[in-house]
């Protein structure tokens, strides 16, 4: 009888640190897939715009503008301008941690000249994965309407 006892116990200990150590890992990935996977995915839209990879920029466009424009439409539209380096200069979360808006300033050649605009985008996490909001935007590089 004792030995049953000794054996269902340490099943419910068992079970017990299993539970423990998920939700310990599920937390702390929880907060990194935040801020740190948006932060990933802004530098892998910005350099998709230096090498002028459209089909990642196009991953990472939200579901809306998807909808009315698809893959194909979207590369056969004209190309990025950017010819030098961009900089993250803010990201700001709304307290649901669904949308933010991200600050970058990038250098870019118009005309002959080098210009160094600044834009805000708005960023908003769709399908388990943050996605920038094209769907009202006319000019890519003008500021993304907020959702």
């Amino acid at each position: 009888m004792k030995n049953k006892q000794s054996v269902v116990i340490g099943i419910v200990v068992f079970i017990l640190i299993a539970i423990g150590v998920g939700s310990f890992f599920y937390s702390g990935n929880k907060e990194e897939f935040s801020e740190a996977a948006l932060k990933n995915n802004v530098e892998k839209l910005w350099n998709a715009r230096i090498n002028r990879d459209k089909k990642i920029i196009y991953t990472l466009v939200d579901d809306a503008y998807k909808k009315g424009v698809t893959e194909e439409q979207f590369l056969k539209k004209g190309d990025y301008q950017i010819t030098g380096t961009y900089e993250i200069k803010e990201i700001k979360m709304d307290s649901d941690k669904k949308v933010a808006t991200v600050t970058v300033k990038f250098k870019s050649m118009q005309m002959g000249y080098q210009i160094e605009p600044t834009i805000l985008e708005h960023w908003l996490f769709e399908n388990n994965e943050w996605h920038v909001g094209y769907s009202m935007r006319k000019n890519p590089f003008m500021n993304t309407p907020k959702p």
